[in-house]
């Protein structure tokens, strides 16, 4: 089994959603790549990355930044990068 950390995005920032509630988020970073590179230093090679503005009303607001997200860490550090929900 694989631990798979994953920094879900809510307008630009890293949260975590209490049971799924959008108006429970707790803020755990501002930055999505300082929250990639958290992880990159605890060992992790492979990222879960989900959009839940897209998640919950279909608004795209973080695609250029899960995009960029993405690239830099495929590029730059050879990471397997997931996105949910998928980019339609």
């Amino acid at each position: 089994m694989k631990c798979l950390p994953a920094i879900d995005i809510l307008d630009g920032k890293c949260v975590r959603l209490t049971k799924g509630d959008f108006d429970k988020s707790k803020i755990y970073n501002e930055s999505p790549l300082d929250q990639a590179k958290i992880f990159e230093n605890a060992g992790f090679k492979e990222i879960h990355i989900v959009d839940l503005n897209g998640a919950k009303s279909g608004n795209r607001l973080n695609l250029l930044l899960s995009l960029k997200l993405h690239l830099i860490l495929v590029l730059k550090s050879n990471w397997e990068v997931a996105f949910g929900p998928l980019i339609q």
